[in-house]
């Protein structure tokens, strides 16, 4: 499961996040320390800095770009690999015809659509290494990573687009073909002896101190929540609308939760108690 720990800053910041989402419009505040708290709230939502101009302290969401990111390149024309992930993007939303009855319809967001991974794992092996990146520019240290496979691919294939190296470490119960995978991808992979992900991620972090790599650890990386709160969400709530959909409920599988945790807030903030996760 996702845990943001005990970061009091971060849980103010998904508070004011709540809010914003709520009222769909975000107000200037005049002190500075506030001021700087919504700048981080509107980088998770992927929103410009309003101008806060002494005129007018109040700006809807959709003049502060809320939906800019989330526009497909329509010619499916890439300048890169890494461009054939974030800009193919929403990925598709279909109707399941035979599982539609009763009036009630039931849809599909594809991220089998996803180049990498095939898999909604794709987006957060993007997002983790782009803001390690942003940080350390000029950083080629080797990612480590417990994996039971996609995340792990993910990061292979985002690794080699960056020029970087890959560890990655798997649990003993998963397939023996996930190794030969990852190895094509340009990863090292290691077996753990050990049931499930979760159970080794503290040894794959003492390891990369150990050994000086950056452990960029699924489980806690804000990333994680923060591309699918700006990206998967805002994807769903559009072609929602596109669909002329009255969500009742969104289900999904849980691993990291990083996905329900993000869709959750969003909706639930937006649009009440109604839409069940």
């Amino acid at each position: 499961m996702l845990s943001f720990g005990r970061d009091e800053r971060l849980g103010r910041i998904l508070e004011l996040v709540a809010k914003i989402l709520r009222e769909g419009a975000v107000y200037c505040p005049s002190e500075p320390s506030e001021r700087e708290l919504l700048m981080e709230a509107l980088d998770f939502l992927g929103c410009r800095p309003p101008p806060c101009e002494e005129e007018r302290r109040e700006y809807a969401l959709e003049e502060l770009g809320f939906f800019e990111e989330i526009s497909p390149q329509r010619l499916r024309v890439f300048r890169s690999t890494e461009e054939l992930l974030y800009k193919n993007w929403p990925t598709p939303l279909v109707k399941l015809v035979s599982l539609s009855k009763g009036g009630l319809g039931v849809w599909a967001k594809l991220e089998s659509f996803n180049p990498f991974s095939m898999s909604v794992k794709d987006r957060i092996g993007w997002s983790m290494v782009s803001e390690f990146l942003a940080k350390n520019p000029s950083a080629r240290a080797i990612l480590y990573e417990a994996t039971s496979t996609n995340t792990g691919m993910a990061l292979a294939a985002m690794a080699a687009v960056k020029g970087l190296k890959a560890k990655l470490y798997l649990p003993a119960t998963i397939q023996r073909a996930s190794d030969v995978i990852l190895r094509v991808m340009g990863a090292e992979v290691y077996r753990v002896p050990k049931t499930l992900t979760v159970d080794f991620v503290g040894d794959v972090d003492e390891l990369a101190r150990r050994e000086g790599g950056v452990h960029l650890n699924q489980f806690e990386n804000n990333a994680n929540f923060k591309v699918h709160l700006r990206y998967t969400a805002k994807e769903l709530d559009l072609q929602a609308r596109e669909a002329s959909l009255s969500l009742k409920g969104i289900v999904g599988g849980i691993g990291t939760s990083g996905h329900l945790s993000a869709l959750s807030l969003y909706f639930k903030s937006r649009y009440g108690e109604g839409v069940r996760i």
